[in-house]
């Protein structure tokens, strides 16, 4: 919770409370110097430590995968469609 709190976590989050649902959901890059790559990497690195064995599985497999697609996308919508050409 802590790490979630110092990595500007529930303020990433909270910019979807007024999202347009008509409208592709642009993050932040970085808030209060923490950049969303920050926040992804350092969660993931909690949850493969403490985590189950299943979400240190998945971490694995797919972390690195999202941590590039976060860097290189501007929306949610721009991550799925990534997703779904792969």
């Amino acid at each position: 919770m802590v790490a979630w709190q110092r990595n500007m976590g529930p303020h990433f989050i909270s910019l979807i409370i007024d999202l347009d649902t008509e409208e592709p959901y642009i993050y932040e890059k970085e808030i209060n110097g923490i950049t969303v790559e920050t926040m992804f990497s350092t969660m993931m690195e909690l949850y493969i430590k403490h985590g189950s064995d299943a979400m240190r599985d998945v971490l694995h497999k797919y972390g690195p995968e999202m941590l590039n697609l976060l860097s290189n996308s501007k929306s949610v919508e721009e991550i799925i469609d990534k997703i779904n050409a792969a």
